[in-house]
């Protein structure tokens, strides 16, 4: 590898959220790995998030690396490793360490490490080849160990894509779908499944960045990847806090055979709507309330997505349901409007007209009482 040309080097302790902190720009075209934040992070929160799912027997990982979310005014940097296994059990785990470094090489190669070095512990990523391979290293011994690879498919990125969702987060997607590759030890667990075969897999990347802590900055959160057919699709939908009147976001795209067909920064609430001449891509995002199915431990009680996007007359439909819960974690205390973070495995059926391509997808919803 090539030497770094950039290097954002965190060391936990007050400094690094004491001093302010201005986020660098999001550049067109790039894959906007890099820390945002590269010197100090202030009151601001970032975060890369590494997902994947195996399409037929439904189990997935997780892996959330960030800095300055500072659970329980923890000065270290966390990262959270969840599974998800064909037979619904489930593992989570948050780590914590005291160093962050992430490095860019003139190739646009990105490399970070979270590490523990006295203890010999850490957890890496790397992307190389201009973001088309993605590799995620664990060693954490006795707990979490392995890899978990991606490898983007030709065609279209979408790194041309406006990250901006509103005056407070920013979210982009260095690799927005891939196939995925996972052998990870987990709590003495193996999970594994690989982008060919009956274990056959896909995963993505985002890259997220906020002037706040992440609670602050939003009052509603819903993340989607997905695979049916030809199609990908990835949604990042969010509301702005209660005192900013719960403003909706979104920074969606979908691919179809590897070209980038829509991708709407507008929510619409209805079809007349999304459809208004001159108004531009739009996505009409649904929640399937009736009927018997599976559900959240608080306040949404869906049991999938009606997914409606709309692009100069043509318009794509997809519709998942619940299919394995992934976790529940709640966010507010107990009583009849809990609220919570939920994440299921779902399976997905739609395209164009006519079509029903199956697959299956993430879907992480999450509320805040803010």
């Amino acid at each position: 590898m090539s030497n770094p040309i950039k290097k954002s080097h965190f060391v936990a302790g007050p400094a690094v959220y004491s001093t302010p902190a201005e986020a660098e720009p999001f550049v067109p075209g790039k894959l906007n790995a890099f820390p945002k934040y590269a010197d100090a992070i202030g009151a601001g929160s970032e975060v890369w998030i590494f997902d994947a799912v195996s399409e037929k027997d439904h189990s997935a990982i997780v892996v959330s690396m960030s800095r300055g979310m500072r659970p329980a005014g923890q000065d270290d940097f966390r990262v959270q490793v969840l599974g998800l296994w064909p037979d619904q059990s489930t593992w989570h785990q948050d780590f914590f360490f005291p160093e962050s470094i992430v490095t860019e090489t003139e190739g646009e190669d990105v490399t970070g490490v979270w590490q523990d070095e006295p203890r010999g512990t850490s957890i890496s990523w790397t992307i190389t080849e201009a973001g088309k391979k993605v590799k995620l290293v664990l060693n954490m011994p006795g707990m979490a160990t392995g890899t978990l690879e991606f490898t983007a498919p030709p065609g279209d990125s979408g790194l041309d894509i406006d990250p901006w969702m509103g005056p407070q987060y920013m979210n982009t997607r260095p690799l927005p779908r891939g196939s995925a590759e996972c052998e990870v030890d987990m709590g003495g667990r193996r999970l594994a499944f690989g982008p060919d075969g009956p274990h056959k897999a896909h995963g993505a990347i985002d890259h997220g960045w906020c002037k706040l802590p992440w609670p602050r900055a939003m009052s509603y959160s819903l993340y989607i990847h997905a695979q049916a057919g030809p199609y990908a699709f990835q949604i990042c939908h969010i509301r702005s806090p209660t005192d900013d009147g719960k403003v909706p976001y979104l920074a969606a795209t979908l691919f179809h055979d590897g070209r980038l067909v829509c991708s709407p920064k507008r929510v619409a609430g209805t079809r007349e709507e999304a459809e208004k001449a001159g108004a531009g891509d739009a996505l009409v995002l649904g929640m399937t309330l009736e009927g018997d199915g599976l559900t959240g431990a608080y306040s949404d009680k869906n049991a999938g997505y009606r997914l409606e996007w709309y692009r100069d007359g043509q318009r794509w439909v997809f519709d998942t349901r619940h299919a394995a819960l992934f976790w529940n974690i709640p966010t507010s205390p107990p009583g009849p409007n809990q609220q919570g973070n939920t994440c299921f495995v779902d399976t997905l059926v739609g395209g164009a007209e006519g079509e029903g391509f199956q697959g299956a997808c993430l879907s992480a919803q999450c509320d805040w009482n803010n």
